[in-house]
């Protein structure tokens, strides 16, 4: 059966496969049977790739072929640990009761602990019914590292994607594939509040990021905390003197009275779709479709944006593609191709707007 060894930020782990699946992970601590074959096989080296990924925080989701060695009552325990999010844990009672075998407690627990490849099966989201770590293989200071790491990244405030994401995308597009490659992981921030990041995005229009960035945190210091309620109490002058002009000042004023008023319903705006939610945000005024958008991405986190209103967008495809113009029609050519994670793409292209 062969293995491989790699270093990684919990130290060196050996993953073995049999048949291009996945068998085993050994932590630096684990006795390794006598019958392996040191040989690095490609099913190995992009189990150890998206390991690596995963401890950086990059993959929340592993796409591996896994092949565990048990009985059938371990597999169908282990089949529904894949299960548990990211992020989230369970205890052995509700894996017990998810598997149709409610009084199995001690039989899941022992399953769990049999688990012959950790982490990509994730047996560190199991817990004590009294919300103990109880025991992992790896030992506990591992589990509470992973299930910490993992709940740390779940809030983060990045745009989120991963390697199901960036596959795809190079699947589509040669060319893009190969920037995807060059370029490697871009983290872009978020305001996971919409209206927070709506009167950020007005607050930021036709001024430099520097300046913005000024007159924000005049804003805050001025309000306290950016609510339509507090927007609405504060004096349009004052707003005025945090560095914009008196129409910026008017625009923020008229986004606060629509969230109060409830014409833009902030709390459920992500249950709209896409194009209802450009088009319930652009009848504000100084909201326009562009600016309505970005907020899909770096708000709502919607997977399928590329604008082309966005210049640099537009620029990014033109280095990419060696275009001296880009009429709409062939835009939306590329846009298609890159759906349903044109977000994704969208990042891409406005690293290589900066960089060509």
């Amino acid at each position: 059966m062969p293995i491989y060894f790699y270093e990684s930020d919990i130290g060196k782990i050996g993953i073995a496969e049999k048949n291009g699946k996945i068998t085993n992970l050994y932590f630096p601590t684990d006795k390794l049977p006598q019958d392996l074959q040191i040989c690095e096989t490609l099913a190995l080296k992009e189990a150890a790739q998206q390991f690596k990924s995963y401890l950086a925080g990059e993959l929340k989701e592993f796409s591996l072929r896994l092949d565990p060695d048990g009985t059938a009552f371990m597999k169908r325990i282990w089949a529904s640990l894949c299960e548990i999010p990211y992020g989230q844990t369970a205890t052995y009672k509700e894996i017990a009761v998810k598997i149709g075998e409610p009084k199995a407690v001690r039989a899941v627990g022992l399953a769990n602990n049999r688990n012959p490849i950790p982490v990509f099966i994730p047996c560190h989201r199991v817990i004590g019914t009294n919300g103990s770590l109880t025991g992992y293989r790896g030992g506990l200071e591992l589990k509470k590292r992973l299930i910490n790491m993992e709940k740390m990244k779940k809030t983060s405030r990045y745009f989120e994607y991963g390697q199901k994401e960036l596959e795809y995308l190079k699947s589509r597009d040669k060319k893009l594939g190969a920037v995807i490659d060059k370029v490697g992981m871009i983290y872009r921030e978020i305001t996971p509040d919409p209206f927070t990041a709506l009167v950020s995005s007005v607050v930021g229009q036709q001024i430099s990021s520097k300046a913005a960035e000024t007159v924000w945190n005049r804003l805050n210091q001025l309000l306290g905390n950016i609510t339509p309620e507090s927007i609405a109490q504060a004096d349009l002058y004052d707003i005025q003197g945090c560095g914009m002009s008196k129409r910026k000042a008017e625009y923020i004023k008229g986004i606060a009275n629509a969230a109060i008023s409830g014409e833009v319903d902030f709390s459920t705006l992500h249950t709209l779709t896409d194009e209802e939610i450009v088009k319930k945000l652009s009848s504000l005024h100084g909201v326009g479709v562009w600016t309505a958008e970005m907020l899909l991405i770096f708000s709502l986190c919607r997977p399928d944006v590329v604008s082309y209103r966005d210049l640099a967008i537009c620029r990014g495809m033109m280095n990419l593609y060696g275009l001296k113009e880009l009429p709409k029609e062939k835009f939306e050519r590329y846009r298609t191709r890159y759906s349903p994670y044109g977000s994704i793409a969208s990042l891409y292209l406005w690293a290589l707007s900066k960089s060509m």
